[in-house]
């Protein structure tokens, strides 16, 4: 198997392909939330930036996944409980950590 170049993968990887959803739980009540993060381009920074902020608040839960899955992933993660790992299809969408 042949590794991408970065402008490979910078080609592939992009907004218009992938997408980023946050998992949200309230510190102070069992409400939930599950959205896309919209971003103009994925770069090396934001994703630095997304496992700091997700160490630092336990609460914030990010994924990647193809555009085509969104609404399914959105589906998935909004029906599973806090402590459970969502393992509908390994290959739907992939934790950020």
């Amino acid at each position: 198997m042949e590794a991408y170049t970065k402008k490979e993968i910078e080609e592939l990887f992009t907004p218009e392909n992938y997408a980023i959803v946050c998992r949200e739980y309230s510190k102070f009540s069992p409400e939930m939330a599950v959205y896309e993060v919209k971003v103009d381009k994925f770069t090396d920074n934001m994703f630095s930036m997304i496992k700091l902020r997700s160490r630092f608040n336990p609460e914030l839960t990010y994924y990647v996944t193809k555009r085509e899955n969104l609404q399914t992933v959105i589906n998935v993660l909004s029906a599973d409980s806090e402590f459970a790992i969502p393992n509908e299809d390994k290959s739907l969408m992939v934790k950020i950590s």
